[in-house]
This record gives C-alpha cells, structure tokens and sequence, in this order.
C-alpha cells in the first residue's frame, strides 16, 4: 500500500497530514492498543483530537480511498471543522512500566 498512500499524500498535501506507523517498531504498540488496531493494513482517519472518523481494514484501492477522504473533507468543510493540518499526533497514552512487569510476571 505504501504507493498508493505515497501517491494520496501528494495528491492530499495540505489537505490532511498522513502518518504511517508499523506494529512492531517506537510507539507501534502504543497506538495499535490506544486505537484497538488488530489487523494489517489498517487506515484510520482521525481528526485534530485524536477522534477516529473512519476505519478501513485490509487493503484499499487509491480509488476507495480517494473517495473516502474527499467524503470526509467535504464532511467537515461544511461542519466548519477544518483547520490547518498539525503536523504532530495527539499525545499517546503511556504505559506504567511497574504495571508492565507486573504483568509479564503474572504472564509468566
């Protein structure tokens, strides 16, 4: 999908801000639980707060997702909920690192 989505970033700059995060690397983990992502790809839409707006799972056509993002910039134009896109992601939620070793210790 990395073509398609390279080619909706240029098509959509300025528009919207695109980021590609991978399961298994930096806060990979963090936003697939924070978000409940259980399957690949997956493409959210989320909106400046960090609300998901859409969710398609599986691979997508640069048709079907061209489609869905003019569906959701058009929505929020006309709610007036377009603003500048940020360049940065709402804060992630962190991970108490006792809780974590208690829990691979009960794992265990």
């Amino acid at each position: 999908m990395k073509p398609i989505v390279d080619g909706l970033e240029a098509q959509f700059a300025g528009q919207i801000t695109f980021q590609r995060i991978k399961a298994d690397e930096q806060d990979g983990p963090v936003i697939m639980r924070a978000y409940r992502i259980q399957g690949h790809p997956t493409v959210l839409i989320i909106d400046q707060q960090g609300q998901e707006i859409n969710r398609l799972i599986g691979p997508q056509s640069a048709e079907k997702l061209t489609e869905v993002i003019q569906q959701v910039l058009a929505s929020a134009a006309g709610q007036g909920l377009l603003a500048a896109p940020s360049a940065t992601l709402p804060p992630l939620p962190t991970l108490d690192t006792t809780k974590v070793a208690l829990g691979r210790q009960v794992y265990l």
